[in-house]
């Protein structure tokens, strides 16, 4: 987000979320914060903003939904812009 970019803000945010066999989101929560609290409400956003989601594979469904768990990096480049 262009705020953190100016504050010169980095890190990582562990989300989990929960989708249903067609990729729709049904629920989103911060698991680890990032230490910032710009970074860690983007984190979230980009879940929202990118649905639908890949339909995950009927393997790793249970009762119609899988529940995954990843980081959300954010990072500066060398010049201090976003990557």
């Amino acid at each position: 987000p262009g705020d953190a970019r100016q504050r010169k803000r980095a890190g990582a945010a562990w989300v989990r979320f929960q989708v249903d066999r067609d990729g729709k989101l049904l629920a989103s929560e911060l698991v680890t914060s990032s230490g910032t609290v710009l970074l860690d409400r983007e984190a979230l956003q980009v879940l929202q903003r990118a649905q639908p989601l890949p339909a995950p594979p009927a393997s790793v469904l249970r009762q119609g939904s899988v529940t995954v768990t990843l980081p959300v990096s954010f990072r500066l480049d060398d010049d201090g812009g976003a990557s």
